[in-house]
């Protein structure tokens, strides 16, 4: 290990507990070089003195679990489970929702990145990409050990990626076992091995997670006209192995598999009807989700290459078989199987004062599906393939100053081609500041399937207090669609913290856009089925939803569907950064504002009714979200406290007045393990049962009226309770 900078290099050692002192007065700033054999180097950077630790990770051999791209401004915020953060986040996927710009659906599987379509945000896990995304069970079950979210956009991942990091062989044999235990008969555990023999290294990890909805058990008259216990609870279970090789001195092989089962009951948690939302006992789904790796990274002169290919099968099953909606029988199956297979090549190198990268990917993969309801059946298979090639280079004209330039080329049978460049700058006035800026734009051609169908007029979202009625509208193919960004980042870092603010501008033109036309603009895009509007009529005025004396006013019957022609306008600042208080208490901060709104919308969509008005900030984006946190620790008593106030703004994922969160955690060591407690959402901020009408953020429709959609209560108070013991064998 080296401590070195422009000054000078000193070697560093350590004590069996990992600290060092250094004694010299010329390294103010060094850099931290860690070698190991059969490792890859790593480096971070260090302010001296220093009494923080510093923790750095080693990849076995040169092996990296994601690939580093040369492009400047934007950042790549990560999160860990073995972070202060963990203790006041109840999973992987609540630490991400805390990032500034990332903004999580309500079933969490859809993820917007700087107020952008969910559809346009890439997966990935361990670097390769995943075109079938990863489902919200398999990211909440405790399989992954930490994420990175990556604003940078792509061809293929116009929005970004997230990418998410499983456990890595150590060198030492190492054993965890962890359970937890909450309220509304939450509980988990895992049980992990890592470590090495040789040549070959070995990581594995077992995972269960089961969980009720407030809601679970509760007997009430709901839609099905009867009393009977409801569902909502929840359980998964999984595995994660992954194997490395050491084929040479300058080779390694990686394999890792992922196998997860998560079974539900479907949960009835709106009350915005004369009944509650129902389907009867009985009535659920189950997903099976499996992914497949194998890499070869090696180093062929001054190039290090990777080779990857691997594999992904998401099937889902709903059975509804028994569901009862509008006090008649509604029997509904669905099974939905999409299987991808993926190749990437990485090469990269440094080559004097250039940093050239060449990445290319591509896959193959279906999607089918199959449906089944009364009077109603459909089977669907489509074929997938595309491909994307990204060139990039950095260039160091000085000590400090460094540009970039970057071109990516992408082609998928579902999408259509597209194309982005982008160039940056990167300068250091000094050894701990880093301004970057990056301007990108892009163009595509789309060639998207087209659906002219619409959803069963019994599943329809039905709204009395608002009299409004939507369903799933047709999708047909966009026209080209442009985009421009620009964004600017700056870090700096000094001896008790560091402190990283960003802003970035996108203008989006003819991007898909997720929106809603009133039934009868949607039938200009495609003709509604015999008897569509009347069977809906006739649902809604059931005793158990709006009841008889209730019409549906046609203009207040929708359709969701992807529009084109709509130009949209995202603007945001952000800023993350650490301090220390003392010796033993830290303060962490993130704040974000992120403007999302309609710019404009072609006359055709304004004469069809489009449900938006312009320049308002978009629904479910909400416009600020900060978070401080403080970790305060105990030496005397072994016991760490981390206290987080989160808030959120207005046009938030919930419909919700602007809340912020309170939760506490605390850390001790018991009986060899590490006992922890969380207390989320201390005040029981924004509680309830069901989703109900109050009225907030209406939006204007044609005819001059309101509709609001409706409020979705935040989870209870909840105390969870987690026992974790390692041991680990030298």
């Amino acid at each position: 290990m080296t401590c070195e900078n422009d000054k000078g290099t000193l070697a560093v050692h350590t004590d069996a507990l990992g600290r060092a002192q250094l004694k010299t007065a010329d390294l103010k700033v060094c850099r931290l070089l860690v070698r190991l054999e059969k490792f890859a180097d790593a480096t971070t950077l260090v302010v001296l003195p220093s009494r923080a630790p510093v923790t750095i990770s080693l990849i076995r051999g040169l092996s990296t679990i994601a690939r580093v791209k040369a492009t400047l401004g934007d950042g790549a915020p990560t999160v860990t489970r073995d972070s202060a953060s963990a203790l006041v986040n109840d999973t992987l996927l609540d630490q991400i929702g805390t990032v500034p710009g990332v903004t999580i659906e309500k079933d969490g599987n859809g993820i917007s990145l700087r107020g952008m379509d969910p559809r346009l945000t890439g997966f990935k896990i361990d670097g390769l990409s995943v075109p079938g995304g990863v489902p919200s069970s398999v990211a909440s079950l405790g399989l992954f050990s930490a994420a990175n979210v990556d604003f940078t956009p792509t061809a293929q991942s116009s929005a970004g990626s997230l990418n998410y990091f499983t456990l890595s062989p150590t060198t030492t044999w190492k054993e965890a076992l962890g359970a937890v235990y909450g309220s509304f008969s939450q509980s988990s555990y895992q049980a992990s091995v890592s470590g090495s023999k040789a040549n070959l290294g070995i990581a594995f990890l077992h995972a269960w997670r089961g969980t009720d909805s407030p809601r679970s058990g509760l007997l009430y008259e709901d839609q099905t006209g009867i009393d009977h216990p409801h569902g909502g609870q929840s359980r998964s279970s999984g595995d994660v192995v992954k194997l490395t090789y050491q084929l040479k001195p300058k080779f390694v092989l990686q394999a890792e598999g992922i196998g997860t089962r998560n079974i539900a009951s479907d949960d009835c948690s709106y009350f915005v009807t004369i009944k509650p939302c129902g389907n009867d006992a009985g009535v659920g789904s189950r997903e099976d989700y499996y992914f497949g790796a194998l890499r070869l990274n090696g180093s062929v002169g001054k190039f290090k290459v990777e080779l990857a290919t691997g594999k992904s099968d998401d099937v889902t099953v709903h059975d509804a078989m028994q569901a009862v909606l509008a006090r008649k029988p509604a029997p509904y199956f669905s099974r939905q199987r999409t299987l991808y297979n993926v190749s990437s090549l990485d090469v990269r190198s440094a080559l004097g004062r250039q940093s050239p990268e060449l990445f290319a990917t591509s896959y193959s993969g279906s999607t089918g599906s199959q449906e089944a309801s009364v009077g109603f059946s459909q089977s669907s298979n489509t074929v997938k393939s595309g491909a994307e090639v990204d060139l990039s280079d950095s260039v160091k004209l000085s000590r400090r100053v460094s540009i970039h330039v970057g071109i990516s080329a992408a082609r998928a049978s579902d999408v259509g081609g597209s194309f982005l460049s982008d160039a940056g700058v990167s300068w250091m006035p000094d050894d701990m500041t880093q301004i970057d800026a990056v301007e990108s734009s892009g163009s595509s051609t789309p060639d998207l399937t087209t659906s002219t169908s619409y959803s069963d007029p019994l599943t329809a979202d039905f709204n009395c207090g608002q009299s409004y009625a939507f369903v799933r509208g047709p999708s047909l193919a966009n026209g080209p669609q442009h985009g421009t960004s620009l964004s600017i980042n700056a870090k700096r870092k000094w001896t008790r913290g560091n402190l990283e603010i960003g802003g970035y501008s996108k203008l989006l033109i003819n991007v898909p856009f997720q929106g809603a036309l009133p039934i009868a603009g949607a039938a200009l895009d495609a003709p509604l089925p015999s008897g569509y509007t009347s069977l809906t009529q006739q649902t809604y005025q059931d005793s158990t939803i709006c009841g008889p004396g209730d019409v549906l006013p046609p203009s207040r019957f929708f359709a969701y569907e992807p529009l084109s022609g709509v130009t949209q306008r995202l603007q945001g600042i952000s800023a993350t950064g650490r301090t220390s208080l003392g010796q033993s208490t830290v303060a962490l901060l993130a704040y974000g504002i992120s403007s999302a709104s309609v710019q404009h919308v072609d006359d055709s969509l304004q004469q069809r009714g489009f449900v938006l008005p312009i320049g308002r900030q978009l629904p479910g984006r909400p416009l600020q979200t900060g978070s401080i946190t403080f970790a305060f620790s105990q030496p005397k008593s072994n016991l760490l406290f981390v206290l987080t106030d989160r808030f959120v703004g207005s046009s938030n994922v919930e419909n919700v007045a602007p809340y912020q969160l309170f939760n506490i955690g605390v850390l001790g060591k018991i009986g060899g393990g590490n006992l922890s407690l969380l207390i989320s959402n201390i005040f029981d901020t924004e509680t309830g049962l069901f989703s109900t009408n109050r009225g907030l953020n209406p939006l204007p429709i044609a005819n001059g009226g309101f509709i609001s959609l409706p409020s979705d209560p935040l989870p209870f108070r909840r105390f969870i309770v987690t026992y974790k013991v390692m041991s680990s064998a030298h």
